[in-house]
């Protein structure tokens, strides 16, 4: 007996084959312009004043990244409103790989502490991690503190008395302070400064106990016997200062959040792209000339890492930076 063909099965089939060619005519011009990508010039923005340090990091990139992609590579710095404007302009730009942000552990805060025009995950997509910036804890000279433990017994032996530089409310300095804090159990007053340098001249006078400084600042003023280093942020110690333990060594590993600089793009940005950017980045890293720009930039360059591997890192840091923000009851500057 033969089988003859339901007519609304006949046409159903039919339908899913046209719904199935017409999504590949679609498909198929974005297949192909993220497999042209770069087709244009490219923007990295950083969302900080020129001549600071995430600006420092996209310029050491920059030439690198052009000759990989071969298509030039424009570092931007559009400052403002704690990182919100020069982010806002990355958020709202095409998702076609073409403008990237030179994000760091602050574009993930700031939203915590005030009102922002973006969400710093949903609107974002981790492509490359570029390394990490090298800070150290520093007492002055004239302190007994001579470890992390040291400063553990002073502030338990002078509860709430020991006070610590805070260079700008959500900065990685800062966070990572408190989250020591939470982590060895002790109370330390923040010091506001309007700015890193005037908070360091005094916490080498004395007038401060304890901060978190980047080692590009700190260094003179260590050289100079005017600031101890009791323990450096780095996974392991570093030439400038050899005799100086880090904090995985005296087991505050997870006491710190780590500086990074990670180029990130719209969230919408096709995987072929994605994956293009973070080879590109990565291969840049890796370059010699690259990698002694960073360290004139006192960064460490980060190990090759997946954009899967980046994106866990950002979603990780913004669940660790706001159980800080809010068990420490950080506000906006």
């Amino acid at each position: 007996m033969p089988v003859m063909n339901h007519p609304s099965r006949t046409f159903g089939r039919r339908r899913i084959l046209q719904l199935g060619a017409s999504s590949f005519v679609y498909a198929s011009p974005l297949i192909a312009t993220a497999r042209a990508f770069p087709t244009k010039h490219i923007r990295l923005i950083s969302p900080y004043p020129a001549g600071g340090a995430v600006d420092q990091v996209s310029r050491a990139l920059s030439d690198s990244l052009a000759a990989e992609l071969r298509q030039p590579v424009v570092a931007e710095a559009l400052p403002g409103a704690g990182g919100s404007i020069g982010t806002q302009v990355v958020a709202k730009s095409d998702a076609d790989g073409h403008t990237w942000l030179m994000a760091t552990p602050s574009h993930i805060a700031t939203p915590y502490l005030q009102p922002t025009p973006y969400d710093p995950v949903r609107d974002f997509k981790a492509a490359a991690v570029v390394g990490s910036g090298r800070a150290v804890a520093v007492v002055p000279a004239t302190s007994s503190a001579r470890t992390m433990a040291d400063l553990i017994r002073l502030a338990k032996a002078r509860p709430g008395e020991l006070n610590y530089l805070n260079a700008g409310n959500g900065s990685v300095a800062h966070m990572s302070t408190e989250l020591f804090k939470l982590h060895a159990k002790i109370s330390m007053q923040a010091v506001l400064y309007k700015g890193l340098p005037p908070g360091v001249q005094d916490l080498a006078a004395g007038r401060l106990d304890f901060g978190f400084v980047s080692l590009q600042v700190a260094l003179p003023l260590i050289t100079a016997g005017r600031l101890r280093a009791i323990a450096i942020s780095t996974p392991v110690r570093q030439p400038d200062l050899p005799e100086v333990m880090t904090l995985d060594e005296q087991g505050f590993a997870t006491s710190y959040i780590p500086g990074w600089f990670m180029v990130c793009v719209p969230a919408a940005t096709p995987r072929l792209v994605i994956d293009r950017i973070n080879a590109a980045v990565n291969k840049s890293v890796a370059a010699a000339d690259v990698r002694k720009n960073l360290a004139t930039a006192f960064v460490t360059p980060a190990l090759r890492q997946t954009p899967e591997q980046c994106q866990s890192l950002l979603l990780r840091d913004h669940q660790r930076i706001g159980v800080i923000i809010k068990e420490a009851k950080i506000k906006a500057s």
